[in-house]
């Protein structure tokens, strides 16, 4: 059984349609980089895996509400995500494939901005992750494309007015592991 540390970026997506929320227009920029740490096993079962691991998730989105052509304000929504992935794989000569479940257990939402008074992801969720690694000595390097199951409720609250919608996130992890 191996285990280690991990750090790394990824490119997340967080995708709610451009809407109109009461006189306010509200639209999301895509495809901002967060970063992640935590700490990761690896129980080898042959040519076969199973890899826990443990992850803390930070991203940012920034997103526009104006009400007319003139009146444009910007915020930011902060989502920070403990994440539980499960991974199961194989190994093919230096190469890892590994695929499984990831349990987002905690998920923290803020805000910044003018306009913006509240942001919320309402439940933890479920979300898979499917991706590629190899080992050099005693780091590792894994890249994988995360996305979700079933799309999270996020509701943001402009003006005393509140829109919900269901979200998706979705993106690229690349970490960086050491084995102890």
């Amino acid at each position: 059984m191996d285990f280690g540390v991990r750090v790394g970026v990824n490119s997340s997506n967080f995708e709610m349609k451009n809407a109109s929320l009461g006189n306010n227009y509200i639209a999301f920029n895509k495809a901002k980089t967060g970063y992640h740490a935590g700490l990761w096993s690896r129980i080898d079962l042959g040519s076969i895996f199973v890899q826990p691991e443990i992850l803390y998730n930070w991203n940012s989105y920034d997103m526009d509400v104006w009400n007319d052509p003139t009146s444009r304000y910007s915020g930011k929504i902060k989502v920070q995500t403990l994440e539980v992935p499960a991974l199961v794989g194989v190994s093919l000569l230096f190469l890892r494939l590994n695929a499984g479940p990831v349990f987002n257990v905690m998920n923290k939402t803020s805000r910044s901005g003018d306009l913006i008074e509240s942001a919320d992801v309402l439940k933890p969720s479920v979300s898979y992750a499917a991706g590629f690694g190899f080992d050099i000595m005693k780091l590792s390097l894994d890249v994988r494309y995360n996305g979700d199951f079933e799309r999270t409720k996020q509701t943001v609250e402009i003006g005393g007015e509140s829109y919900a919608s269901k979200t998706n996130f979705r993106g690229w992890t690349v970490g960086l592991g050491y084995r102890f």
